[in-house]
């Protein structure tokens, strides 16, 4: 890029001020650009690289969980959830806390999983003669 006189680049930028320009800058390129089209660097820039890391970790999570929730959905009956299946789904797509909700108040505890009191538990011997 040719270089233009400081007189030049003040009029060609609408008043551009020449005090801000050092001897050894003369190319006021950064200056005319607008400030969207600029690339960031220094703190900026890392931030705005952790902060898209942040965005896109909670979005995977958000993705497993809502997935690991539908899923239990489709292989519980209707009868086995507290409230309209559709609307847990609605509720886990929306956001994470949906599937929070769903796996903390939706589901109904499984009768498979609670043994009455007087049966032994699974895998327990039981000595002869003391039944």
């Amino acid at each position: 890029m040719p270089v233009v006189p400081v007189r030049m680049v003040g009029a060609l930028t609408g008043g551009l001020d020449p005090d801000r320009l050092t001897p050894d800058r003369h190319d006021v390129r950064s200056e005319l650009t607008p400030t969207a089209n600029r690339r960031r660097s220094g703190p900026c820039q890392t931030a705005d690289v952790k902060s898209r890391a942040r965005v896109v970790v909670a979005l995977v999570v958000h993705l497993a969980v809502t997935r690991i929730t539908w899923r239990d959905l489709d292989r519980r009956a209707a009868s086995e959830v507290r409230g309209a299946k559709w609307v847990w789904r609605v509720a886990s797509g929306a956001n994470t806390l949906g599937s929070v909700g769903y796996w903390l108040i939706g589901r109904k505890p499984d009768r498979s999983s609670v043994l009455p009191a007087s049966d032994p538990s699974p895998g327990t011997a039981v000595p002869p003669g003391h039944s």
